[in-house]
């Protein structure tokens, strides 16, 4: 074979590689995507919904530094780190399961929800909804 010839059939190679490639690829993922169980249904249970009780009070905790506010049975309401621009919320039990690969379930009432800014120790107004549940933040 001459060589002004040999790109031509190294050209041609390569693009029935990436053809087959790009082929197979598809294939499979659509089978993939077949055997995906449907989504699963999250449960929520509203009897303990985080509601507070009784006067709120702020605490101030380090390792990482963070504002819990609990309620006045000193349970935890909310946790704000400091730095952070997420908190979490108590609220709403929720049950999470991915039946395909294990049977463990996991249970939580923790609602994590994104603030507009980070939180810094100071005074801060936030108000957060989980489910039922609004908490007015200040500090």
């Amino acid at each position: 074979m001459p060589k002004r010839n040999r790109p031509v059939v190294h050209t041609v190679t390569v693009l029935a590689l990436l053809a087959g490639s790009a082929y197979f690829t598809y294939a499979l993922r659509k089978d993939e995507q077949a055997k995906l169980p449907p989504a699963q249904t999250i449960t929520e249970n509203l009897h303990n919904s985080g509601g507070a009780t009784g006067k709120q009070t702020w605490e101030r905790l380090n390792d990482p530094a963070r504002s819990v506010l609990r309620d006045g049975k000193g349970a935890v309401i909310a946790t704000f780190t400091d730095g952070a621009r997420t908190a979490t919320l108590k609220g709403p039990t929720r049950t999470f399961a991915e039946p395909a690969n294990t049977t463990t379930k996991v249970v939580t009432d923790d609602w994590v929800r994104l603030m507009p800014e980070t939180w810094t120790r100071g005074l801060h107004l936030l108000v957060l909804e989980v489910g039922q549940v609004c908490v007015s933040v200040y500090e």
